[in-house]
């Protein structure tokens, strides 16, 4: 697999293999599904989901050049609990929306590598 995508092959065991995998998932699938969701939060104001391509890829860069806990902004990392609820109301048309955006915003919240 990692041939497949440009990488190198490392010595693994299975349990490794297996724990590859889920990260793998958060960080290509999820990743993939939460700009999806940008989108559908995009087309209710018929934004241009290109708005939003700029960003990608310095987020992406960021992350790459200094680390995802380094790299992550945004008003749950600086708890900002006005923009957490403002946003939240934005949500009101879509509950899965609203939950997954709460869910993952306390996990910031709460993380180790925030505080």
């Amino acid at each position: 697999m990692a041939e497949a995508i440009g990488g190198e092959p490392q010595p693994a065991d299975l349990e490794q293999r297996r724990r590859y995998h889920l990260a793998a998932v958060f960080a290509s699938n999820y990743t993939t599904q939460m700009l999806v969701m940008a989108k559908e939060v995009l087309d209710r104001e018929k934004l241009d989901f290109d708005l939003l391509k700029p960003l990608v890829v310095q987020s992406v860069n960021k992350i790459l050049d200094i680390g995802p806990e380094q790299a992550l902004t945004g008003p749950a990392k600086r708890r900002d609990y006005a923009t957490l609820e403002a946003h939240k109301e934005l949500l009101d048309f879509n509950e899965n929306l609203a939950e997954i955006y709460e869910q993952i915003s306390q996990y910031i919240i709460e993380s180790q590598y925030y505080k």
